[in-house]
């Protein structure tokens, strides 16, 4: 297991996956989820990674993560006069 800050990196055994038109056997992966979480993000692959690596370093996800906070943080907080 990996840990920084909130964010957590796991190796997984993920189960055997049978359907009608495909087989998938028992394989490793990772996880990455929220510390507090239980679900995450399935990751197998190198360009998965890389793929995610880009989504996040991405300065228009900045700008959005800032103007959701800034809401989040706005509407969580009042003050009322005694």
């Amino acid at each position: 297991m990996l840990k920084s800050g909130r964010i957590v990196v796991e190796l997984v055994k993920l189960p055997e996956r049978r359907s009608k038109s495909s087989y998938k056997p028992e394989h490793l992966a990772l996880m990455i989820r929220r510390d507090d979480a239980f679900r995450g993000l399935i990751l197998v692959s190198p360009e998965e990674l890389e793929d995610l690596r880009r989504a996040v370093t991405n300065e228009k996800l900045d700008e959005l993560t800032r103007a959701l906070w800034k809401i989040y943080k706005d509407k969580s907080v009042q003050v009322f006069e005694l």
